[in-house]
């Protein structure tokens, strides 16, 4: 082998080491605070992490409807109209795609920024529904029945044990 390709796999072997390692220690820090943080923590570093990632509250990404993996879901469990209750809503890119396919879905997000930013968002883009604030840790009080749910992927980082 030569000098030159051994050091180029040397370097791209060491960068995918890097990658492994710094993804590993990512998930024992997120872990780590996660399990020291209190809801009052939780709540505020909610509020740290949007207010620096704008890609919730833009009208783009908003629009840009269902990612192929949540529609192939839904294809497959869900019917092809009804109900849906939406928990953990966000900046209200679900509720914007699944209104405009024909769903009636009622929207609830513990972040009051993005149900602000959300139903500004929902009423320039001429869409009836409304994101609710719904506190961390409850659930609707209205007891519905609905042809579906669905909790925001960004929800199960803060699903807890049964016990809560």
């Amino acid at each position: 082998m030569s000098y030159h390709r051994f050091i180029a796999r040397l370097s791209f072997s060491s960068l995918q080491c890097m990658a492994k390692i710094y993804h590993f220690m990512n998930a024992v820090l997120t872990g780590f605070w996660l399990g020291v943080m209190g809801d009052k923590t939780l709540d505020h570093s909610d509020d740290l992490h949007y207010k620096r990632s704008k890609k919730y509250i833009d009208d783009s990404y908003n629009k840009s409807g269902l990612f192929r993996w949540e529609k192939a879901a839904l294809k497959k469990y869900f019917p092809e109209a009804g109900s849906i209750l939406l928990l953990a809503a966000g900046g209200g890119r679900e509720t914007y795609a699944l209104s405009r396919m024909g769903f009636e879905v009622d929207s609830y997000e513990c972040n009051k920024a993005l149900v602000e930013n959300g139903n500004e968002f929902l009423q320039r883009s001429g869409i009836e529904e409304r994101i609710k604030y719904l506190p961390r840790d409850t659930v609707p009080e209205e007891g519905r029945k609905y042809d579906g749910i669905i909790v925001g992927w960004g929800a199960y980082t803060h699903i807890r044990g049964s016990e809560h």
